[in-house]
């Protein structure tokens, strides 16, 4: 019995050494083909803005059509299907490497709700090098048993994820300074989005402010946004998220815009209900950056 303790000790001792330099050869090479290894390799921008969202930015914000009419110079750091704790880690990365005067921040009942809104709102696998930087997050999004297992055997993180991730150099492009839009490959009866009353979670309001925070500490002023929803305008008064965010937009003295007074809401505008055709970008980003000029944003 001696020995088989003995044996099964010197098995996770020899386990956990092995475990640090491999994950440290990992953690220094790593890479992933998505947009969020892009985002947080790219360093020396020095622009005006940047605007942040789940897909509801990434892939309907044209910074190319903002940029006409905002005469400005931005980009779309937006990942699809992330929560705020993700935008969060992402913009405190890139804004350790890069400099902008203001954010543009899409808020929704969706980003307030991501748990319902989205399937895999924090996309931990994109950020397992930056496990150690930011505990706290992981702390908050991944199982408790799991986020001590990584953090006693980091190699585990990778043994987990091993599918998601290279060690290989990906090559790095302006991908249209971030901006992705999709043309409407989807042919069903578009209806009306309905029912616009999420509730505000307490983590996601929690990460909501921490970038907030993080923006008036680096002096970055901040821009909330909503970026178009195929719904009545019933719908958006009524709802409660509308409430919350007029709310906090006045308690904190940040400028909101909404979009229902950016672009019309009309069938060919739009791919689905939370996502605009790639016409429909093109139009709600040059009114937004219309806006934005006109009251000296």
């Amino acid at each position: 019995m001696n020995k088989l303790i003995k044996n099964t000790l010197f098995f996770f001792i020899l386990l956990i050494g092995i475990s640090y330099p491999i994950s440290h050869y990992i953690t220094t090479n790593f890479n992933t083909e998505n947009k969020q290894n892009w985002v947080l390799k790219i360093s020396d921008y020095n622009l005006d803005y940047a605007i942040t969202g789940s897909s509801r930015v990434a892939y309907v914000i044209d910074v190319k059509s903002l940029d006409s009419t905002y005469n400005k110079k931005g980009i779309n750091i937006g990942t699809s299907g992330s929560c705020f704790a993700e935008e969060y880690l992402v913009l405190s990365e890139f804004i350790s490497k890069n400099k902008i005067s203001t954010l543009v921040l899409n808020t929704d009942e969706l980003s307030f709700d991501s748990k319902k809104g989205y399937k895999y709102p924090f996309h931990d696998y994109e950020f397992l090098h930056l496990f150690d930087n930011y505990n706290d997050v992981f702390f908050d999004y991944i199982p408790k048993w799991k986020y001590y297992l990584w953090k006693i055997i980091p190699i585990t993180k990778y043994i987990e994820f091993n599918q998601r991730f290279t060690i290989r150099n990906q090559s790095l492009q302006d991908n249209n300074m971030g901006s992705n839009l999709v043309n409407d490959t989807k042919q069903y009866k578009l209806l009306f989005l309905k029912g616009r009353q999420s509730q505000i979670k307490e983590m996601d309001a929690k990460y909501f402010f921490k970038i907030i925070d993080l923006c008036g500490r680096n002096k970055i002023k901040v821009i909330l946004i909503t970026t178009p929803i195929y719904c009545t305008k019933e719908e958006t008064n009524k709802s409660n998220f509308k409430h919350y965010i007029d709310s906090v937009s006045e308690k904190l003295k940040v400028k909101y815009y909404d979009f229902d007074r950016l672009i019309e809401v009309k069938r060919s505008l739009f791919n689905d209900s939370t996502h605009t055709s790639s016409e429909g970008s093109i139009i709600y980003s040059r009114n937004l950056g219309r806006q934005l000029k006109i009251d000296g944003e």
